[in-house]
């Protein structure tokens, strides 16, 4: 028995040795295929999938346009990934140096590639692609490598050899999967050369091999924008609603369910009155709030598109409000704005203002800045030599008038320009007041009310302990208050009390009417000085 068992065990030690060779039969290809399999390349796979999906979900989606294909990423995101990619590379490294000649060596290679394009190093990465489609065994792992390939032409910028590698992948026999990443890659490829007719062949070729699931309706949402944008709406409606029934996540169902507003064939004015009606049911709802600046922007184009201009002006102004964190549509708001002042209303001046904020906040990965940037300068010049004779017009004519009438005049002009000032001043001394309130009423106020809270406890106004020991709180730092509107204005002895003089938040000392009158004067006679009395004046003018 003793000797069986050390026969044995020395045939076991024999078969790992022949296993672990590079060298050997059926026993060895299964262990290094089986090990390669579910040690390195499991491990690189995963880290891969993590990589993919720090770029989708790192990537801020823009859908005032059709989306990319892929997520886009720079360098400064493949730095953010550098972790990643390197245990990538070194764990399906080690499916290739120890496992040689397993199943998994070329698709160890396909994932080093693909790190190597995440870490934006391309020419490694073509030349990783390259390597596997020349001396790789199987046709699925050739094919996935070339079409890695293509994207990877796409993104050094090298079309003419993404479109040769297309071509060549044309007249292959391809997997699914790999037909599908093929009709992907080439959309991209055509998406990037502004080729929306065959972008749009290739994605109505991938969404058919695809299963219903969040990819098919993110595809289907693209085919929808591209049908948009090249005018079939009919089409686009059909593509936005399939979009819908594959479970797409809340987001790109909401800008989906925007996008069929805009594409609605529009028959009747009760048409119009229902796109209205479904808009306002979207600003209701609590979970669009995030996205009103979205809603009352697509508001405003569909009133755009119906000839209302002035409506269409008041809600791209809301969509500005309501775009506190988003400078991206922001910038499209404003950007909507100076186009209507500039090509409908022939108003240059006030267009000229909103290109200003439109390229203060527009981020210059903007497809559209540089152009708009131009605008903003050639009007800001415009601008300036027609305000310069708007102004000497109105001086000439002055000059034919009489010296009281100019005077009445100005003092008009002034008057107004004192009221507004005036009017400017009291506002943000208002809201300045406001402001020192609800900071002051934070700071003691309501820190008594978070002081008096105990461990366990869910509102203050639940304890009735913790009410009374706030109520002596405030009497010893408040007094005895009644309750009525101003209570903090009453003058009691105890404690911190916030005084008239500071609720006035630095109030200034009013003038009196004669000291108004001589700033009022002095204006005047500023406004009066630059009416020309000669001729030599009225030429230079």
């Amino acid at each position: 028995m003793d000797i069986l068992y050390k026969y044995l065990k020395l045939f076991w030690v024999f078969a790992l040795v022949i296993a672990c060779s590079p060298q050997g039969g059926p026993l060895n290809s299964g262990y290094h295929n089986v090990t390669s399999h579910y040690n390195a390349y499991f491990i690189a796979f995963e880290r891969m999938k993590e990589i993919e999906t720090q770029v989708f979900d790192k990537y801020e989606w823009n859908y005032n346009k059709v989306l990319p294909i892929y997520p886009q990423f720079d360098s400064l995101v493949s730095k953010g990934l550098e972790s990643l990619t390197e245990d990538c590379i070194q764990k399906a490294s080690i499916a290739i140096q120890r496992h040689e000649g397993s199943r998994w060596e070329d698709d160890s290679y396909v994932l080093v590639g693909k790190a190597r394009f995440y870490a934006s190093e391309f020419p490694d990465a073509i030349e990783t692609f390259k390597y596997v489609n020349k001396k790789g065994e199987d046709n699925n792992t050739r094919h996935d490598a070339l079409i890695n390939l293509i994207r990877t032409f796409v993104e050094s910028n090298e079309i003419n050899n993404a479109i040769a590698v297309s071509d060549y992948l044309k007249k292959e026999k391809l997997s699914d999967k790999n037909l599908f990443d093929l009709h992907l890659a080439r959309a991209y490829m055509f998406q990037k050369r502004g080729d929306n007719n065959q972008m749009v062949q290739n994605l109505v070729l991938a969404e058919e091999l695809l299963a219903r699931d969040q990819d098919k309706a993110r595809i289907q949402f693209i085919i929808g924008q591209v049908y948009q944008e090249l005018g079939f709406d009919a089409e686009a409606y059909k593509f936005y609603v399939l979009s819908l029934k594959n479970n797409p996540s809340y987001e790109l169902s909401f800008y989906t369910k925007l996008n069929m507003g805009q594409v609605t064939q529009l028959t009747k004015n009760n048409d119009v009155k229902k796109v209205r009606k479904y808009f306002k049911k979207l600003l209701r709802d609590p979970k669009n709030l995030e996205y009103q600046d979205k809603i009352y922007y697509e508001m405003a184009s569909f009133e755009f598109k119906n000839g209302n201009l002035n409506q269409a002006i008041e809600l791209y102004k809301s969509s500005v409000q309501k775009s506190v964190k988003n400078n991206r549509q922001k910038a499209y708001s404003y950007w909507k704005i100076g186009q209507i002042y500039y090509d409908s209303l022939k108003n240059f001046a006030l267009a000229k203002s909103y290109y200003d904020s439109t390229v203060s906040v527009m981020p210059q990965d903007e497809d559209e800045y540089a152009t708009i940037k131009q605008r903003q300068e050639v009007l800001s010049e415009f601008v300036e030599h027609i305000t310069t004779v708007h102004v000497n017009d109105s001086l000439i004519a002055l000059s034919y008038l009489s010296v009281d009438s100019t005077r009445a005049i100005a003092r008009i002009k002034v008057e107004q320009e004192f009221e507004n000032e005036r009017q400017k001043k009291k506002r943000a001394k208002e809201k300045a007041r406001r402001e020192q309130m609800s900071t002051s009423f934070d700071r003691q106020g309501g820190d008594l009310i978070n002081a008096n809270l105990e461990p366990g406890d869910t509102w203050y106004f639940y304890n009735p302990a913790v009410m009374g020991r706030g109520l002596s709180e405030f009497k010893r730092v408040w007094g005895n208050r009644p309750l009525e509107d101003n209570w903090r204005r009453s003058s009691k002895a105890s404690g911190v009390i916030i005084e008239d003089a500071e609720l006035k938040v630095a109030e200034e000392v009013e003038e009196t009417a004669d000291q108004i009158e001589v700033k009022l004067n002095e204006e005047i006679d500023k406004l009066l000085a630059n009416i020309p009395r000669t001729e030599s004046q009225m030429k230079k003018l």
